[in-house]
């Protein structure tokens, strides 16, 4: 029995899964796009995410900046209650690209701007009033507290 003939196949697998392994170690088995706008997921443990989830049991008003900081003057959420959406349906929206997975879905999605460009994304686990809002917005339960999402309001000037 030769087993000089399987020598080399191994060698050709074992190479071929390192490089698919450095592949996805450098991001390369994710569909993104370069030069994109920045995301981050508040999943329901992170500090903002469980302060979201806390805000549907109670009946507060309190600004949107407060809960998830950063340097934005608006912010535009995209909410569909009654399934999931895509990633591309955002940036159709917004007319920028954000750094991750085409194929990822979602229930809410803030993008944050600052003087009218796209500079951040956030994944958030809660419900919330869908459209565009400015730099003073803020999350009020107080107004319908029995609903399944946060409300967001715009206080007048």
């Amino acid at each position: 029995m030769d087993h000089g003939s399987d020598r080399p196949r191994w060698g050709h697998i074992v190479v071929t899964a390192l490089v698919l392994m450095l592949a996805v170690a450098c991001g390369g088995g994710e569909s993104t796009d370069e030069g994109g706008i920045p995301y981050e997921d508040l999943g329901e443990t992170t500090p903002a995410g469980i302060r979201l989830n806390e805000m549907l049991q109670r009946e507060e008003i309190v600004p949107l900046r407060d809960v998830i900081g950063g340097d934005w003057d608006s912010v535009y959420v995209k909410y569909y209650q009654h399934g999931w959406f895509t990633i591309s349906t955002v940036e159709e929206d917004i007319g920028a690209s954000i750094e991750i997975a085409k194929n990822t879905v979602f229930k809410t999605l803030l993008v944050l701007f600052r003087n009218g460009k796209p500079q951040r994304a956030i994944n958030v686990h809660v419900g919330m009033g869908p459209g565009r809002y400015g730099r003073n917005v803020v999350i009020d339960n107080k107004t319908d507290h029995s609903s399944t999402r946060l409300l967001l309001v715009d206080p007048p000037p």
